[in-house]
């Protein structure tokens, strides 16, 4: 995915977090490429030749990578005997789908944080932005518990708690960071660059 669909900037991982935000571990160790072990799996799952696996990944016309990504990933788990239906919609429809109407069985959105605390409303079950509709009240839990510690040392292990469970159940995972650019002219000073969505005009100024 980093590689194709990203022209090989950006760096893969698990993490929701990215490079350079508190506490980040990409976590890949947990999930090694291991297409013999993903056919164990959906073969206890009661799939196979017989009865392939078979979904729709909704993706949004809002970039290229969004077209890029799932055909990556039709092509790939089409090796281990899964069929992945690619719908294409635009960004209105994709949202009435995934977020009014949940809709969906798979699809793919670009998130960013300035730290682990701030995906909770993707994640909490109380929230009205919990796309995935899970129910486990632990991970409401462990971002209380986040929100809470005061002492760095706690707060760390809180972070790498968090990180690793959410993980762990992957209601929703990372892919890859994705490449993001900023242009600025050299007549724009104290600019500065944050991430993605986030365009901080605060401190800047023109010489």
């Amino acid at each position: 995915i980093v590689k194709v669909a990203f022209g090989g900037h950006g760096q893969p991982t698990v993490s929701m977090l990215t490079p350079g935000m508190p506490g980040y571990n990409s976590l890949m160790e947990m999930y090694p490429y291991d297409p013999q072990k993903a056919r164990v799996l959906l073969q206890e799952a009661g799939y196979g030749p017989g009865n392939p696996l078979k979904f729709t990944c909704l993706s949004p016309t809002i970039e290229p990578a969004f077209t890029n990504v799932p055909t990556l990933l039709k092509d790939q788990l089409a090796r281990i005997g899964v069929q992945m239906k690619i719908e294409m919609l635009d960004k209105v429809t994709w949202m009435e789908r995934f977020v009014r109407k949940a809709d969906f069985q798979l699809t793919l959105g670009n998130v960013t944080g300035f730290a682990i605390g701030a995906f909770a409303p993707f994640f909490e079950t109380t929230s009205p932005i919990n796309f995935a509709k899970h129910t486990d009240t632990h991970v409401d839990e462990l971002f209380q518990r986040w929100r809470t510690t005061t002492d760095a040392t706690e707060h760390a292990k809180a972070t790498e708690r968090l990180q690793t469970y959410l993980a762990d159940k992957l209601y929703q995972t990372g892919f890859a960071n994705t490449p993001f650019f900023h242009g600025v002219r050299q007549h724009v000073q104290g600019y500065t660059f944050v991430d993605k969505l986030h365009l901080n005009f605060e401190t800047a100024w023109l010489e």
